[in-house]
């Protein structure tokens, strides 16, 4: 899957003319999953990673490919895909545990310094940015469940913006 995804984004980029190094991966539940392992295993194919209300599956990798920019966003409430994750098909697939992945992510990154950064209202967030080269993890959670919730957008084009190539 990582590899089509990137043969997708190469097409898209030649065909009209993208500019490739500023092609950033989001996506939403399911395709939020994606979003982490293209994160996890090509951390250099896209500008910035912006998952929203998924995470990795288990087993959780020890560690990933990275550095890269992550802006995750969930819901606390969310119970298709709990921030603790859960067990699907009696036990033959565990959606991972949010907290274990991005905790697995900063060691991948090497990230120290936890602070409190703005957020929207009725957003929590914090943010990992004293990581390797183009490494920052930021989590933002809301008190909403299963959803994109408003103001997403214009809080990823902030973190694409704030994390350019360099």
């Amino acid at each position: 899957d990582v590899a089509f995804l990137g043969a997708v984004a190469d097409d898209a980029a030649a065909r009209f003319g993208l500019d490739r190094g500023r092609m950033a991966a989001t996506g939403f539940s399911a395709g939020a999953m994606m979003v982490w392992r293209l994160a996890c295993d090509a951390p250099d194919a896209y500008l910035a990673f912006a998952p929203v209300a998924g995470t990795l599956w288990n087993p959780l990798p020890d560690h990933c490919a990275g550095p890269a920019p992550l802006l995750h966003v969930h819901g606390t409430t969310d119970k298709v895909v709990p921030l603790e994750g859960r067990s699907l098909a009696n036990g033959r697939l565990v959606q991972g545990n949010l907290f274990s992945a991005l905790s697995m992510m900063r060691r991948t990154m090497s990230c120290t310094g936890a602070a409190a950064v703005a957020a929207p209202d009725g957003w929590t967030a914090e943010a990992w940015t004293l990581c390797t080269g183009r490494g920052a993890i930021t989590l933002m959670t809301h008190g909403g469940g299963h959803m994109v919730p408003p103001g997403w957008a214009v809080t990823a084009l902030g973190f694409f913006a704030a994390h350019p190539r360099g």
